[in-house]
C-alpha cells in the first residue's frame, strides 16, 4: 500500500478530517495533503518524508513503526532509503535493507559486534582504495 492511500484510508476509518489528522499527527494539513498525493504540488516530484515525519505519523496513528514499514510498498520507501539526520534520500539495496532488520532485531552485544566490525572492515577498505591525488614522480 502507498503512504498516500494509507493516510486516507485511516483518517477515513477514523472519521478523520484532514486537519484532525494533521493536528493528532502534528503536522500541517498542506503536508498532509502532499503525503496523501504523494508528490509536491510545485514541481509535482515524488514526496519522500523524512524520519521524523514517518514518526510523528506512527505516532498520529498510534501504531509502531514497524507495523507502519510492513503495510507499506517496499518502493514507496524502503527502497529509496533515508539518510536519518538529514531526512534525504539515497538507494538501499534488498540486501541492505535485510541488513537493517537483522541489526534491529539483535541483542545489543551483536549489534555492538556488528557495528565494530563494519567500521574495521571499512577503515581497511578507505586505507586499500586509491588516492584521489598521483605523486609525481
Amino acid at each position: 500500500m502507498e503512504l498516500g492511500a494509507l493516510i486516507k484510508q485511516y483518517r477515513e476509518e477514523h472519521s478523520l478530517t484532514m486537519q484532525q489528522f494533521a493536528d493528532r499527527c502534528h503536522l500541517s494539513k498542506s503536508y498532509v495533503s502532499m503525503l496523501e498525493k504523494g508528490r509536491h504540488p510545485q514541481n509535482k516530484r515524488l514526496l519522500i518524508p523524512s524520519m521524523e515525519t514517518f514518526r510523528k505519523l506512527c505516532d498520529g496513528m498510534q501504531i509502531p513503526f514497524e507495523s507502519l514499514v510492513s503495510i507499506l510498498d517496499a518502493e514507496d520507501w524502503i527502497d529509496n532509503g533515508f539518510d536519518i539526520d538529514s531526512g534525504s534520500s539515497f538507494p538501499l539495496s534488498p540486501d541492505e535493507i535485510q541488513l537493517i532488520e537483522d541489526y534491529r532485531d539483535a541483542s545489543e552485544e551483536i549489534r555492538g559486534a556488528a557495528s565494530t566490525m563494519l567500521r574495521i572492515s571499512a577503515d581497511s577498505n578507505r586505507k586499500d582504495a586509491p588516492s584521489s591525488t598521483s605523486e609525481a614522480g
